[in-house]
């Protein structure tokens, strides 16, 4: 870009986390222009991308859950939200870990194909959409309301009376 009398350039529309290369160079007022000036490399920061809230699992059956969250509210285009999935600490790892994606405009999403009585954790991110650049935010936090254990349903005896 070409910047006239000038000792200051602002570069708008970047994208985050990218790294740009700038030089500079006079230019006379016949248009000759000067040698160019080493390239000094700037890196932009990453997006502050806000980690999704209120996340609940309610069992549906022995092997599936559902998983629901709050939307976060952002500026830029949301590009999808991905569910993970793991099992806890105690149980043995890494069998049915995995995630699953679901639009951007899903507040929730049904997982299966889990193990019958194996306790799983549940985090959201939200994935944001920069010039055409994918930027996956923080997971949420794991809690109670967050980990739960798909179970076969209770048996009922019916005694009569």
């Amino acid at each position: 870009a070409l910047v006239q009398n000038s000792q200051m350039f602002t570069a708008s529309g970047l994208t985050p986390n990218t790294t740009y290369s700038f030089q500079v160079a006079a230019v006379n007022s016949s248009d000759d222009v000067g040698p160019y000036s080493s390239p000094l490399d700037i890196n932009t920061v990453p997006p502050t991308i806000d980690a999704v809230g209120n996340v609940k699992v309610e069992v549906l059956n022995e092997t599936a859950v559902a998983v629901m969250w709050d939307a976060v509210q952002s500026d830029e285009e949301v590009s999808k939200y991905t569910v993970y999935y793991s099992q806890s600490s105690g149980s043995k790892r890494q069998q049915n870990d995995g995630s699953r994606d679901f639009p951007a405009d899903a507040t929730s999403g049904v997982i299966g194909g889990l193990v019958t009585g194996v306790e799983y954790q549940f985090q959201v991110t939200m994935t944001l959409l920069f010039n055409g650049v994918e930027f996956e935010g923080n997971r949420s936090l794991v809690d109670s309301d967050s980990t739960v254990t798909p179970a076969y349903p209770p048996q009922v005896t019916v005694h009569p009376v």
